[in-house]
């Protein structure tokens, strides 16, 4: 290789669902008032879906869920059965109303979208001052959402690889401070090997002097973070 090659990956947002069949929330939903319970009484798929709690006429049910995002699409299934324009379950982002079910519908598909950072989602079920209808309860199944995973805060690590006149390379990584990374090289991107093991300084610089070049051959480097 006798020239500097930049590759520049995309990836989509990772789509982390629940939906309920283990018996046990998966994420770390939160309930205001009366709380949520996972039933097998409906489901659109599988066995289990979860249903909001019984509540009396002017009293609420609430499912919350505080979480960092990528941006993306957010997505779950909804049910109702309720009395229409009066038992409503309300959907919220940040406070702020996205829609609302209430009556008698079968289960139906909702998409939304979600900006990047940290974002309250909210599942709130409503009585009005008096009167039910049907089960008076709504239903959730198969929540998938855009979450940041805990370990993709980190910043990735970028590598620059410099042909020296002398026929060696030096490397140069940026990534996280004081923190460990793996440098692996591949000839074609479908595996690696470890080259290199260092540590960052407190700028997340690591250089590498003098790295033997293999020939002509094109080699690719990546950091990996330990």
């Amino acid at each position: 290789m006798d020239a500097n090659l930049e590759i520049q990956a995309q990836f989509g947002p990772v789509t982390v669902g629940e939906n309920f069949e283990s018996g046990e929330l998966e994420l770390p939903f939160e309930f205001v008032g009366a709380p949520w319970e996972i039933t097998e009484d409906e489901s659109l798929s599988g066995n289990a879906s979860i249903k909001s709690g019984s509540i009396k006429d002017g009293e609420t049910s609430g499912l919350s869920l505080r979480h960092a995002f990528t941006h993306g699409r957010g997505k779950f299934d909804v049910k109702s059965s309720s009395e229409a324009g009066w038992d409503t379950l309300s959907f919220h982002i940040d406070g702020q109303l996205v829609s609302s079910w209430s009556g008698e519908k079968d289960w139906q598909r909702f998409e939304f979208v979600v900006t990047e950072g940290e974002h309250l989602l909210e599942w709130v079920y409503s009585k009005d001052f008096s009167n039910s209808q049907g089960m008076d309860a709504v239903f959730l199944d198969n929540i998938d959402l855009p979450l940041l995973d805990a370990d993709d805060s980190q910043m990735p690590a970028s590598v620059a690889v410099i042909p020296m006149s002398n026929g060696q390379l030096d490397i140069e990584i940026q990534g996280n401070p004081n923190t460990s990374y793996t440098i692996q090289t591949s000839k074609g991107l479908q595996t690696w090997e470890k080259a290199f093991q260092a540590t960052t300084d407190s700028s997340g610089k690591i250089t590498i002097r003098n790295a033997t070049a293999s020939g002509r051959s094109q080699t690719f480097f990546r950091a990996v973070a330990e």
